[in-house]
């Protein structure tokens, strides 16, 4: 989770948020019920994390991020806070939400976790879509880069990854993303994410139903999602 993007709304009271949430718990209910050893990189706030031992509590969560404070560090619950996560190893569900495209080497990040996962660990990668999509929202967030989804399936095939799903989220309102894209895209730094009304979080919860469909395979999205399996 990007500190910047969660740093003028409560993710708990955001659509955008709220909607990577859904997707996110449903896939480990699709993939990895049986999984009990999550590491989350990148963490930002913790509030996947969260939201992850709330639903499963047999699942106990590392958030990993050095953005976090010495007195941010430890264990809360069945979720553990570290800037460090060089010594830790073993975990089953690997998650990169929003992640590796604030890296320079995307693939040295990911296989430094994935030495360290479970033989048949499960990877999950959400990204932004498409370069042509830049603007100064990316800079703002310190992006390095925006991926189709066939680049974040090369990432994951030369890492020697099985993917078990790709697509798009966020279909139904990508026209309207696009626009808005259109329209700022002057260089200065600005963060897209702004406080919504209960109403507007239900109306774009209940829109975004559809990407739980075939639509995001086919058509485009502001957001690319992976799910691999190590070989």
């Amino acid at each position: 989770m990007d500190l910047v993007e969660s740093s003028t709304v409560n993710p708990g009271e955001h659509w955008y948020f709220l909607h990577k949430r859904n997707v996110l718990i449903k896939t480990i209910c699709r993939f990895a019920q049986n999984r009990s050893l999550v590491i989350d990189v990148g963490a930002g706030t913790g509030y996947f994390a969260n939201e992850i031992v709330s639903r499963f509590p047999n699942i106990e969560v590392t958030c990993v991020d050095t953005n976090f404070q010495p007195n941010h560090l430890g264990k809360l619950g069945n979720v553990t806070y570290v800037n460090n996560a060089s010594n830790i190893e073993g975990f089953e569900i690997v998650l990169f939400m929003d992640v590796i495209e604030h890296v320079l080497d995307d693939r040295a990040l990911v296989n430094d976790y994935l030495s360290r996962a479970s033989s048949d660990a499960l990877v999950v990668f959400t990204v932004p879509a498409f370069n042509w999509l830049w603007s100064g929202h990316d800079i703002a967030l310190k992006h390095y880069r925006r991926y189709s989804r066939k680049q974040l399936e090369s990432v994951a095939l030369d890492l020697n990854l099985t993917i078990l799903s790709a697509q798009y989220l966020f279909t139904p309102i990508f026209p309207f993303v696009l626009l808005k894209r259109l329209r700022k895209r002057a260089k200065s730094s600005h963060n897209d994410l702004q406080p919504q009304s209960n109403f507007m979080n239900k109306f774009m919860l209940a829109v975004l139903q559809i990407d739980y469909s075939w639509l995001g395979k086919y058509l485009p999205g502001s957001t690319a999602i992976l799910i691999a399996t190590i070989n």
